[in-house]
């Protein structure tokens, strides 16, 4: 078996191998472009041309090689187009021409005179900027399945290297026209130098003029300064008798032809490789990137300690805002209790409003007992039941506020942490019942025991009696000195005796008047102190039964907050339980992915290492 055909049977099997891992690698996408780059490596092997490049250095040099290749026509339409074609791009066809339009249409002519006439229609040859030209041509001179790329000249190479770049990729056999005796300048070497380094072939074509030039090369020339893998012997072009064609362009299964294929065919499949072990790690860091995010959730998805338990500082909250309450109560019951306050002056001001006829006399022997009346009591009950009524609202609307800015407080929070707001029981206080206990609490029961004398018929004759008695000391008193008016004095007892009765009718009532309100007076100062103390001992009986209520409530909402919390906590396990599932599914897959690329590693690797 000959050597290239072992060489081209190894090189399927890897591009083969190389496939079978594309498809592994690029399963269940809608494009496989690995793959297909592949395939198209192993069917370019049969079907692709065989490429070189052609590097003219004069004119002169590019006309004749074309001529040598295509024909006359073709050498005059290379000279015409020298300088305004960037990269002519010619290859084979059985019958007739064709070029590319730059839509990527491919048009067909029967003669070379239309093709001519197409390309002038286009444009291309008064454009601005150089445009690429791709053309068919049909094969006259006995070529067989070539293709050669034409760049402009060496500067253009030099000047472009996406130019540069498409040519290497294209082609590894470096053509290059010129004069037999060309010198070549600084860019020309230069840029032959630069395409040896990557290219397997060098093959110089020497322009001669039989007629005129001694046609053997001499000892040193140009075509000496590049040197490559494969170094073509130098092609005489002459002028005046066309030289025959080479074996290398008119059959396909030439030894050095087919060596030089499979060269580049291996110099792209090293590309191809590269890609897809690029391809290849690529995947693998991605794996291992979502093997370590994964592991990160796992770690990120631990149950909270309870020193982190969420409910704590809702719990304090609650804490605090029920122990603050009492707090308040007791301000605002110490607030109403002061004597600037309303409801002391309201109470001062009905207190002195008690008149002697809201006092009741109960008759004695010598004395009437006083004691509050009645009517007095009641219209004082009904008084502080009403200030008692209106504390007791003040003290609702005080903690309903407060409870109901902490309940907003509560349930945004827990909504927050929850997803769901916290139910939590509102305010049930029986205001009636209190109001109630309160009522039948109050009474006004006073210590005092007042009296007042009463004042009878006898009481008038003695007041009439102590006139006549200081009239009669008075006469003796004078009589002892002037006789004669002791007879003129007792003559004036009775009248005296008589108006001193008369007179008490006035003077008692004054006395009696003064006396009454001397005892109101201390009646006020006693109802006072009883009233105040009655409202002191049921605004404590108050708060008692509302801190009584709150402290219930409070229990309630700490119970209600802990089995949402419970709640909330046993579904979080579950869902933790149900996440580290998932998880650790996620992970074996990704191991098992993992895994069945790792068993691609040592192929891929091995491919590498071949190209």
């Amino acid at each position: 078996m000959h050597s290239n055909d072992l060489y081209r049977q190894q090189f399927i099997q890897q591009l083969q191998q190389c496939q079978q891992a594309c498809q592994f690698i690029e399963r269940g996408q809608a494009e496989t472009p690995l793959a297909d780059l592949f395939q198209r490596l192993e069917t370019d092997l049969d079907q692709a041309p065989f490429t070189v490049t052609l590097l003219a250095l004069t004119p002169a040099a590019r006309a004749a090689a074309l001529k040598w290749l295509y024909g006359q026509d073709f050498a005059v339409f290379s000279l015409e187009v020298s300088d305004q074609i960037g990269l002519l791009e010619v290859q084979l066809k059985d019958k007739g021409y064709s070029f590319e339009k730059s839509t990527g249409e491919r048009v067909e002519f029967g003669a070379w005179n239309e093709l001519i006439e197409a390309i002038n229609s286009e444009g291309l040859l008064n454009a601005t900027l150089k445009p690429d030209l791709r053309m068919d041509t049909q094969a006259d001179k006995g070529l067989k399945s070539l293709r050669v790329l034409i760049p402009e000249s060496s500067r253009s190479i030099q000047h472009s290297p996406a130019l540069l770049t498409k040519i290497l990729r294209e082609s590894n056999v470096l053509v290059v026209a010129a004069p037999m005796h060309h010198q070549l300048d600084e860019s020309d070497q230069q840029v032959i130098g630069d395409l040896l380094e990557d290219m397997q072939a060098f093959w110089p074509l020497l322009q001669v003029d039989e007629l005129v030039d001694d046609i053997n090369p001499p000892e040193r020339g140009w075509w000496q300064l590049g040197q490559a893998t494969v170094n073509l012997e130098p092609q005489l072009l002459t002028t005046h008798v066309e030289a025959s064609l080479p074996d290398l362009l008119t059959h396909r299964d030439n030894a050095t032809r087919q060596a030089l294929s499979l060269l580049l065919a291996a110099k792209r499949s090293a590309a191809a490789v590269d890609a897809l072990i690029e391809r290849y790690e690529q995947q693998l860091r991605q794996f291992s990137s979502r093997k370590k995010r994964e592991a990160r959730k796992q770690e990120s998805s631990q149950p909270l300690s309870t020193s982190s338990n969420p409910v704590l500082p809702l719990r304090t909250v609650i804490i605090e805002q029920f122990a603050e309450l009492p707090k308040l109560l007791q301000a605002a019951t110490r607030k109403r209790e002061l004597l600037t306050a309303t409801a002391n002056i309201d109470l001062q001001q009905h207190i002195d409003t008690l008149a002697a006829t809201d006092v009741e006399k109960v008759e004695g022997y010598q004395h009437y007992q006083l004691s509050l009346g009645g009517g007095y009591k009641s219209d004082l009950i009904s008084f502080l039941q009403a200030t008692l009524r209106s504390g007791l609202q003040q003290d609702m609307a005080l903690v309903q506020r407060s409870l109901e800015g902490a309940a907003e407080h509560i349930r945004s929070e827990t909504e927050n942490l929850f997803g769901t707001a916290l139910t939590l029981s509102s305010w049930q206080f029986d205001q009636r019942q209190l109001q109630d206990e309160l009522y039948e609490a109050l009474g006004v029961e006073m210590r005092y025991q007042g009296e007042m004398p009463k004042q009878s018929f006898f009481n008038r004759l003695g007041r009439g009696r102590q006139a006549m008695m200081g009239l009669m000391l008075a006469g003796m008193v004078m009589g002892s000195l002037v006789p004669e008016w002791r007879q003129l004095l007792m003559m004036l007892g009775l009248p005296l005796f008589l108006g001193g009765v008369l007179y008490s009718y006035i003077s008692m009532p004054k006395e009696e008047f003064a006396r009454m309100e001397k005892e109101l007076t201390k009646i006020r100062d006693e109802v006072l102190t009883v009233a105040r103390r009655q409202l002191a001992d049921s605004n404590r009986h108050q708060q008692s039964q509302l801190n009584d209520a709150l402290e219930r409530l409070k229990k309630q909402w700490l119970q209600q907050l802990d089995d949402q919390s419970k709640h909330w906590q046993e579904q979080q396990h579950q869902q933790r339980q149900q996440h580290e599932y998932k998880a650790r599914e996620r992970l074996q897959a990704i191991e098992q992915q993992m895994a069945d690329w790792k068993r691609w590693q040592q192929p891929i690797e091995q491919q590498g290492k071949k190209n």
